[in-house]
């Protein structure tokens, strides 16, 4: 499933793109939140155009549970859940805008988490997390933070690698809000009964005509 996302991801993002190559690309950033698999994409080209594309994963039906013969049926038996990537593009404004800030505050040198001790020994029960896929040269750089939240949405963290994390989140969520958008692709499903993934399990929502339901 995670092969399947990541494709349609990278096919969705090359059609925004356009007719522009690898070569043409000065510097990328993805932000990739696992609390309902939402990607920012952020690009700058070499023509100094911007394109940027935020993505969510939704599931329609029931999550796969149990054992392997029912996690089958439930996934490609009749009325099997389906999993629908939705997508909005951003303003190419505002991905500079967001790119340049996200560059001041260091993106393109945060440490990953795993490659310092203290960093490393921090424990989370939550699964929730966030990763920063960074393109500014070769080879490409990813950084991994567990149960990481933008300031003012959870509390400010003490470590400096993980405050250095939070606050490029934080500038992506002040321009790019992801609550906003995330409940805006929610509308978008058409009715019937839909999940995603948050923290250790699923977040149910159903739809009746453009109104969600909890």
């Amino acid at each position: 499933m995670k092969c399947l996302v990541l494709l349609t991801l990278f096919v969705v993002h090359s059609r925004i793109a356009g007719a522009q190559t690898g070569d043409d690309i000065v510097r990328a950033y993805k932000i990739s939140l696992s609390y309902g698999q939402q990607d920012i994409c952020l690009t700058e080209y070499r023509n100094s155009r911007y394109a940027g594309t935020y993505t969510a994963v939704f599931y329609k039906g029931k999550a796969t549970s149990g054992n392997g013969l029912k996690r089958l049926w439930n996934r490609f038996g009749p009325g099997g859940n389906k999993e629908i990537l939705k997508t909005k593009n951003i303003p190419s404004d505002t991905v500079r805008q967001v790119m340049n800030l996200l560059e001041k505050a260091g993106i393109a040198t945060i440490k990953d988490c795993q490659s310092d001790s203290a960093c490393r020994s921090i424990g989370f029960l939550d699964e929730d997390g966030v990763t920063f896929h960074i393109k500014t040269g070769t080879p490409e750089r990813t950084c991994s933070f567990d149960a990481i939240a933008p300031l003012g949405s959870g509390p400010r963290e003490k470590n400096p690698i993980r405050l250095q994390a939070q606050e490029l989140l934080t500038i992506a969520d002040k321009f790019i809000d992801l609550k906003k958008h995330h409940k805006m692709l929610m509308d978008q499903l058409s009715g019937g009964r839909f999940y995603y993934h948050a923290g250790n399990g699923y977040a149910y929502f159903g739809h009746r005509g453009n109104k969600t339901t909890n």
